[in-house]
C-alpha cells in the first residue's frame, strides 16, 4: 500500500527546553528513503493531553496514517503504566487514558518510551479498544541510540522493500522479525535473553 503517512508525536525529552535532544528529525529523514513508496513522516510536538487528542484526531480521520509513533518517557509501577508528555501524564492502565486512542482501526502504535511494554495486559487491552493492528512499546529502559535503531527497523518492516510477498507483511511477522533482529544484533545486552524481551507487543 502506497501513499502512507507516519504521525510522529514527540514530547520534550529533557527538562531544559533548549536541549537539542530529539528523535523526530532522524525519523523524518529516514522516511525520505521510502519516497519511492510515497511514505511521509509528519512530526509534531505534544506537550499536553489536549495536544495528543488533537493530533490523534488527524490520524482518526485520515486512514493514510498507518503508524502512530510516540516519542517520550514512560514508567511502570503496580498501579500505573504512564505515558509522560511534556506537561501531562496519561495512565494507560485505566480506561480514561486508553480511550484517547479509540478509532485507530488497523493502524500500528509505537511507543518509544521506557518500560510501558512491561504491561502486557495493558497492551492487549489497548490494541482491542483502539482497533489497532499492533501495539509496540519498550519493556525495558533504553538509550536513545537503541530506540533509534530498533524504531528504524520497525519502519523498514512496515514500509521498506523486504524479500517477502506483501501479504506476508503481517503484524505477527513484523513482531517476530523485530525480536529476531534485536537478538541477533545484540542491541540490548542487559540481563538475560539478550534482547528477547526488549520490546513488548500486542498484535492481531
Amino acid at each position: 500500500m502506497n501513499n502512507q503517512r507516519v504521525l510522529l508525536l514527540e514530547a520534550q525529552l529533557d527538562k531544559d527546553p533548549a536541549s537539542a535532544r530529539s528523535q523526530k528529525e532522524f525519523m523524518r529523514i529516514l522516511g525520505t528513503t521510502y519516497a519511492h513508496r510515497n511514505i511521509t513522516v509528519v512530526a509534531r510536538d505534544v506537550h499536553t493531553k489536549e495536544d495528543l487528542k488533537f493530533f490523534l484526531g488527524w490520524a482518526r480521520k485520515d486512514p493514510a496514517y498507518t503508524l502512530i509513533h510516540f516519542v517520550g518517557h514512560g514508567s511502570k509501577s503496580r498501579r500505573s503504566t504512564n505515558l509522560h508528555l511534556t506537561r501531562d501524564t496519561i495512565n494507560l492502565k485505566y480506561e480514561s487514558g486508553r480511550k484517547l486512542f479509540r478509532g485507530l482501526d488497523d493502524r500500528y502504535l509505537l511507543f518509544s518510551c521506557c518500560d510501558i511494554g512491561k504491561d502486557k495486559n495493558m497492551l492487549d487491552t489497548l490494541r482491542r479498544s483502539s482497533g489497532a493492528a499492533g501495539v509496540f512499546a519498550y519493556a525495558v529502559a533504553v538509550y536513545d541510540y537503541q530506540s533509534f535503531l530498533i524504531d528504524a527497523m520497525l519502519y523498514h518492516l512496515l514500509f521498506g522493500n523486504i524479500p517477502y510477498a506483501e501479504e506476508k507483511r503481517t503484524p505477527k511477522f513484523i513482531k517476530t522479525a523485530l525480536d529476531a533482529a534485536i537478538h541477533e544484533l545484540h542491541l540490548y545486552q542487559k540481563g538475560r535473553g539478550h534482547g528477547r524481551n526488549v520490546l513488548g507487543a500486542s498484535v492481531c
